[in-house]
């Protein structure tokens, strides 16, 4: 398995961000995993296609409980107090252990 950070995905007219999205887009296409991450308090809709999509709520820390009620899927995180990381690994070591159990299975 490959880990990749892309570049943001976002509307630009500069022409070296405008690479940077495209090969975002194709990079997701090929993914068996994409985490999708927003603002807890702006989310954003995953604009990407590809393999399976978990949205992750970033600053969490900064939500009330009534703006956490809210965001009732995907796995909020907060970078700041470190919150929910750990969730956020044990899913994704859970969702590698089902990749290459399916894959050796094949």
């Amino acid at each position: 398995m490959t880990l990749i950070d892309t570049a943001g995905l976002r509307e630009s007219s500069d022409a070296v961000e405008q690479i940077g999205v495209f090969r975002a887009r194709e990079k997701a296409k090929a993914a068996d995993l994409i985490l999708w991450l927003s603002e807890a308090s702006a989310p954003v809709p995953p604009g990407v296609q590809g393999g399976e999509v978990w949205p992750v709520f970033t600053k969490c820390d900064l939500l009330s409980p009534d703006e956490k009620s809210s965001l009732d899927q995907g796995v909020w995180i907060s970078a700041e107090t470190g919150k929910n990381i750990d969730v956020l690994i044990k899913r994704m070591e859970d969702f590698a252990r089902a990749a290459v159990a399916a894959a050796m299975r094949a």
